[in-house]
């Protein structure tokens, strides 16, 4: 795997690239679009359906709207997840996302702004439910209303996942090997 990141890294470095990698194949996935045509029948049936049943395109946020709904979301995850959080805030920025998942995600898009917002708001989906679950202070991450470290409950990786039938928000742990 490529990193982007040296070796002084906050946990939440891989996240950075899985942004930074995610933006670079979603560029190559438009490009491709753009260039080449739909070759898949399955595919096209698929697309159509889709576009079928989309809300009503007066509803559809436009372009300038997704580009102020990123920069209004940049500065809550900074304002209420970054470095130092606790639960309310937390709670905060997490309805905040919840709205504009609302928004976007009934639409089909193939648009790269819009595609960008819509892979921060999962990112950011996943920062935030981690953080709520984690009840500690851990590297750089303060949680004010966890200020300590607990080992013995924590020292783990959370795994979040989406249930394929349900599509509910599934957690698991993996510990952390010690070395």
């Amino acid at each position: 795997m490529y990193r982007v990141h040296g070796a002084n890294r906050l946990a939440s470095n891989s996240l950075s690239e899985a942004i930074v990698f995610g933006k670079r194949i979603a560029d190559h996935i438009l490009a491709q679009r753009l260039t080449q045509r739909l070759r898949s029948k399955d595919l096209l049936q698929v697309m159509e359906l889709a576009g079928e049943n989309q809300p009503e395109e007066t509803n559809r946020p436009s372009l300038e709207d997704i580009q102020e709904k990123r920069i209004s979301l940049t500065e809550k995850m900074l304002q209420h997840a970054s470095l130092t959080r606790n639960e309310g805030s937390l709670h905060k920025v997490e309805e905040a996302i919840i709205k504009g998942m609302d928004r976007v995600f009934p639409y089909v898009w193939n648009q790269k702004e819009a595609i960008e917002y819509i892979n921060l708001l999962i990112c950011s989906y996943l920062v935030v439910q981690a953080s709520l679950l984690r009840t500690e202070s851990r590297g750089g991450h303060f949680r004010t209303d966890y200020p300590l470290v607990n080992d013995e409950e924590w020292k783990k990786h959370i795994i979040l996942t989406r249930d394929a039938q349900s599509g509910e928000m599934k957690e698991s742990y993996v510990d952390v090997k010690s070395s």
